[in-house]
């Protein structure tokens, strides 16, 4: 044993003779071309700053993810026009067969393709109305770049029925039609669901994701925004739901019925929406309020 213990201590020694040498070898010779050199250039100071992300229209973070619906090609052009103003994860609902017409999948395929080439960060949900449409789209031949199947609930569409139970039901037979297609399910809710008796959050338990349209006087318009976005919130989290799942749409400009829903409205939701910590806020508009939804990009930072 103490014959050994000698030539370890003789091995130690020489190992560590030679880590001196080459430390203090290393301290005094200048680098060379090859070297890593800290600080930019030997004379020591801080490291040269992280690299940022490549330049581009969608390399820059908004404060939000905003989701768009478009309904035909003038829409679409809008957003691609002001592309500019798109952020990669931003999500665009393209919609066809709504109100009891028949669903075009080749313009859903190819609004897409524009949109895309706007924005390449883009996610893209199928939005239609009636469950017919809803099964039509699924096994239609859509493009891949879709990842949801969205159904619009609302009186204005096929099958409507304002009982919580029918409404629950049609969204758990969306959610069957959208899985077995490798989509998710987005269920598009009516905002009067308060006036129907409908707990959101229950509903949300057959969906993926829901989205509910707020933008008529119970909702956005009239200042109300905010307090509908936290009584929302406050039945996902009585039912210990994430509230990410959870979207709210506002329309921007004018409404059917002649109501006007001010920029200082939208922002106020959309605001109450972040803070809270929901889903991608949701703006519709039309072709006469393309200017009113710049200025809610705008205003948000973009």
């Amino acid at each position: 044993m103490r014959h050994r213990e000698s030539h370890g201590g003789a091995a130690v020694a020489l190992v560590f003779a030679l880590l001196l040498a080459g430390v203090l070898w290393y301290g005094s010779a200048p680098p060379s071309s090859s070297d890593p050199v800290i600080g930019g250039g030997g004379g020591g100071g801080d490291p040269p700053p992280p690299q940022g992300p490549p330049p581009g229209n969608n390399s820059t973070p908004s404060t939000s993810s905003l989701a768009f619906l478009a309904y035909n090609e003038a829409q679409v052009q809008v957003l691609v026009n002001d592309s500019s103003l798109l952020r990669a994860g931003d999500w665009f609902y393209l919609s066809t067969g709504n109100f009891g017409a028949t669903p075009s999948v080749a313009d859903l395929n190819l609004w897409a393709d524009q949109i895309a080439a706007a924005d390449p960060g883009a996610i893209f949900v199928a939005h239609t109305g009636g469950l017919a449409n809803a099964r039509a789209l699924a096994n239609g031949g859509l493009s891949s770049r879709f990842s949801a199947l969205s159904l619009d609930l609302e009186p204005s569409e096929p099958g409507f029925n304002s009982a919580q139970s029918a409404v629950l039901l049609a969204i758990q037979t969306l959610t069957g039609i959208a899985h077995v297609a490798g989509l998710e399910s987005i269920a598009y809710l009516s905002g009067q669901g308060f006036r129907y008796g409908w707990n959101y959050a229950t509903l949300q338990t057959a969906a993926d994701l829901v989205t509910v349209e707020t933008q008529g006087s119970e909702g956005v318009a009239g200042g109300n925004g905010p307090a509908l976005v936290d009584t929302l919130a406050g039945e996902y989290a009585a039912q210990q739901l994430p509230v990410d799942t959870l979207s709210v749409q506002a329309t921007v400009g004018s409404l059917a019925d002649g109501t006007t829903v001010t920029l200082a409205e939208v922002m106020a939701t959309l605001n109450e929406s972040l803070r809270v910590g929901l889903g991608p806020f949701f703006l519709e508009f039309t072709g006469a309020t393309a200017a009113s939804l710049v200025a809610v990009l705008q205003a948000d930072g973009r």
